[in-house]
């Protein structure tokens, strides 16, 4: 009963303040010259500028559940939506949504969502989304999303995603994913993935994956990074990129199509034949090393990882130096216990006709450590050591310390 009576004397009030509002001399206002100081709207057109409102300009605005307005050169409130069939000039704060047909020029704050179909400028909050329709020099702050369906200039601040659809210059933070279009010139932030269409300077980070035209600065994902041009660094478990002009990738796997790529077949004082493969830049390179030693008393295998990097780089020579962590599978198939030994090694290669087809060699440091026991629970003695600088043979661990070296050629 109570809710009925104010309902209905909301009714009464808007007919009145609706009787007092709607004299013959406004019959025929228009938007262009009806700006008024003040209305207040139960629910259109139940409000003092009544089925005027539409063609009319607000200084001062409450609607009391929502209102249906000409536009607005100041303040509005409503308790459930503000709807405008023009343009905004001022604040707009709705318990639900805030809906400009024009451009929007202030700051609109709603429970739900702001809605602008022409350009905007100023700032956008809402609980839950924030679309403008023709993009503008917006910061833009929302629960789930927010769009920009044209050139954008500011930030965006989504618990979800952020959408630029033409050229974006500004922030993108979002808790799962940003997009921004062609030419943009953007940093962006988000839990699992940022994909540019153009420029970024500043920065990308993401959870799983970045995606960029060309990046300034740095790239950083928990697992694939893309670019086409790379000025700074690209940290991810896999980067790809066209070029990098200055900086370089660190990860598992780097794959540079204008960058270093190398094959190298070698054989060491340890008897081994070895194959690896390098890739990414020459500042600094992964390696992926293989190694088979298939006769003598203890034949077995290795795989091994490592980074290198070329220290001289001339015409037709280049010093490069790596370091390499193997797995030594010695006597059997798969060695379960600790085996493993660590190479540094420096490398010169001569490169006869100044690219492709090389010369390789040079010294190495090597570190083993072992915590393979024999059939009675003793230390293991490896053969992988050809020889011990210095060593120690513990109750868990044995370690070996020589200097080796190996010859092999590049392609």
């Amino acid at each position: 009963m109570k809710t009925r009576k104010i309902i209905l004397t909301g009714i009464l009030m808007s007919i009145v303040f609706q009787s007092i509002a709607n004299e013959p001399d406004s019959a025929n206002a228009t938007a262009a010259d009806s700006v008024r100081p003040f209305q207040v709207t139960f629910i259109t057109p139940f409000g003092t500028n009544g089925y005027l409102s539409t063609t009319s300009v607000n200084n001062i605005s409450l609607n009391i559940i929502a209102g249906y307005n000409g536009g607005l050169q100041g303040i509005e409130v409503g308790g459930v939506a503000n709807v405008l069939q023009h343009d905004m000039e001022g604040i707009q704060c709705a318990g639900f949504a805030n809906l400009v047909a024009g451009n929007m020029q202030g700051i609109q704050t709603a429970g739900f969502a702001n809605l602008v179909g022409g350009s905007s400028d100023g700032f956008m909050v809402s609980g839950f989304t924030n679309h403008a329709a023709k993009g503008g020099q917006l910061v833009q702050i929302a629960g789930f999303s927010n769009q920009a369906m044209g050139t954008f200039t500011g930030a965006q601040v989504a618990g979800f995603g952020n959408l630029v659809t033409d050229s974006a210059e500004g922030v993108q933070v979002a808790g799962f994913a940003n997009f921004a279009g062609a030419g943009s010139d953007v940093t962006q932030v988000a839990g699992f993935m940022n994909s540019a269409r153009g420029s970024v300077t500043g920065g990308q980070a993401a959870g799983f994956l970045n995606q960029a035209y060309d990046i300034d600065g740095i790239q950083a994902s928990g697992f694939l990074n893309i670019a086409r041009n790379v000025h700074g660094v690209q940290i991810g478990f896999i980067n790809v990129a066209d070029s990098f002009s200055a900086g370089v990738p660190i990860g598992f796997l780097s794959l540079v199509k204008n960058g270093h790529r190398q094959l190298l077949l070698q054989a060491n004082e340890l008897q081994w034949g070895e194959v690896q493969l390098h890739t990414g830049v020459a500042k600094l390179y992964n390696v992926f090393a293989a190694s088979l030693k298939p006769m003598g008393d203890q034949p077995g295998w290795a795989f091994g990882y490592g980074l290198g990097t070329t220290l001289l780089n001339r015409d037709v020579s280049d010093i490069r130096m790596e370091a390499v962590v193997y797995h030594i599978n010695e006597g059997e198939f798969w060695t379960s216990a600790l085996n493993n030994l660590v190479r540094i090694t420096a490398r010169y290669e001569f490169h006869p006709k100044g690219n492709g087809f090389g010369i390789s060699a040079g010294p190495s440091l090597n570190f083993h450590t072992s915590s393979k026991s024999d059939f009675y629970g003793d230390p293991f003695h490896s053969k992988t050591p050809p020889y011990s600088i210095l060593s120690d043979e513990g109750l868990a661990l044995t370690r070996n310390f020589w200097v080796g070296g190996q010859l092999g050629v590049t392609f």
